[in-house]
């Protein structure tokens, strides 16, 4: 069976950006992911040139997934008071995936990474945006909330790092999950 067959350019974006979520940007090493795939570094070759191609394509996976996908998934979930509360509760759950988040954010200085944390910063903003502009807030204030939301979300992967092991963030009752979701979410 040929190399490029066995393991496709996706599996490999999918191992960097798991690599990403462990151990930020630099993690993502050809040998060790190769290894931890059980392929040889031919197989990386089939698909990417180098490291830098591997990076961006994993990068265009966390754009789609990570944000175009959950878009557009909430834009399905009902009305926009609906989509923020859902959009919140997903954010700010303790999903695996926003270790990912939290590791490009750490490095938006990247002349790879940056570009793409900035686009996808803004698209998301833009979403959050929109919806609080639906629930008829001025374009001014629906900015601003919408900043403000975006804000609590990165502050919140930032303690979930320096703080694993907290008690109240990591309540199993989810208190705190939906005192996030109260303070940020418009009255029902």
């Amino acid at each position: 069976m040929a190399e490029s067959t066995r393991l496709s350019g996706h599996a490999w974006a999918r191992a960097a950006i798991d690599a990403i979520a462990a151990g930020g940007v630099d993690a993502v090493a050809v040998e060790r992911l190769a290894r931890d795939l059980g392929v040889t570094k031919g197989s990386f070759y089939w698909h990417f040139t180098d490291r830098a191609a591997l990076v961006a394509a994993a990068l265009e996976l966390w754009e789609r997934e990570g944000t175009h996908d959950v878009i557009e998934a909430l834009r399905t979930v009902g009305d926009p008071p609906a989509q923020l509360r859902a959009l919140f509760a997903e954010a700010f759950d303790d999903d695996p995936d926003n270790a990912v988040d939290g590791a490009l954010l750490a490095r938006v200085d990247d002349p790879v990474v940056g570009p793409v944390v900035r686009r996808v910063t803004a698209t998301r903003i833009g979403y959050i945006e929109e919806l609080y502009r639906a629930l008829g807030l001025p374009p001014a204030g629906a900015g601003r909330q919408a900043r403000i939301a975006y804000s609590a979300y990165v502050g919140h992967l930032q303690l979930r790092r320096s703080l694993p092991d907290d008690p109240v963030l990591g309540d199993p009752s989810r208190r705190y999950l939906s005192q996030v979701i109260a303070v940020l979410s418009p009255p029902e």
